[in-house]
């Protein structure tokens, strides 16, 4: 089980929290969804001019496992490197800290990556919304390797969209930590 308190810093240092319901996978089973990236009851839909989304296929509860952020793994520096380039869209690195108080990122700006060169994965492909979010990303470690999930912050419906709050002004990162 994961914490139940989700807390972190977007990039004006404002502190965001929010409570979660235990999640309903063990480690193990989150692990092994991540490198298949099989993940149930989601489906891309292209959307005229707004490109691929993320639409639920079954109802999910409040505060369930949805899909995981599924990019390289790199350093903060390199990130921030990306970041500047403009070599990203908004959404497609998370900066995080981890366990050793490392602060670190994950990269997929890619639109394949290197472990699923045959696969969109679906955390990609999450819009922003701030006022209509239904996800909370989760900083979660399995042996000791970080993984960033979303959760559902409330009760989701068959053929809703997924999205996220990218954090401070529509910027491409935010700050997670577990506590």
């Amino acid at each position: 089980r994961m914490m139940r308190n989700f807390q972190g810093t977007s990039a004006s240092g404002q502190t965001m929290r929010r409570k979660l319901s235990p999640v309903l996978l063990d480690s193990k089973s989150i692990r092994r969804m991540s490198r298949r990236q099989c993940w149930k009851g989601l489906q891309l839909m292209d959307r005229e001019g707004k490109g691929l989304r993320v639409v639920t296929s079954r109802p999910f509860a409040c505060g369930e496992v949805i899909c995981d952020f599924h990019g390289r793994l790199i350093s903060r520096d390199e990130g921030l490197e990306i970041q500047q380039s403009n070599q990203t869209q908004a959404g497609h690195l998370f900066f995080f800290t981890s366990k050793n108080g490392q602060d670190m990122c994950l990269d997929a700006h890619e639109e394949r990556c290197e472990c699923h060169p045959n696969k969109t994965t679906f955390g990609r492909q999450m819009k922003h919304s701030v006022t209509r979010a239904n996800l909370s990303p989760r900083l979660h470690f399995v042996e000791d390797e970080p993984l960033i999930l979303f959760m559902a912050t409330r009760d989701i419906q068959t053929g809703e969209e997924l999205r996220y709050d990218y954090g401070d002004n529509r910027r491409s990162y935010e700050w997670i930590k577990t506590f």
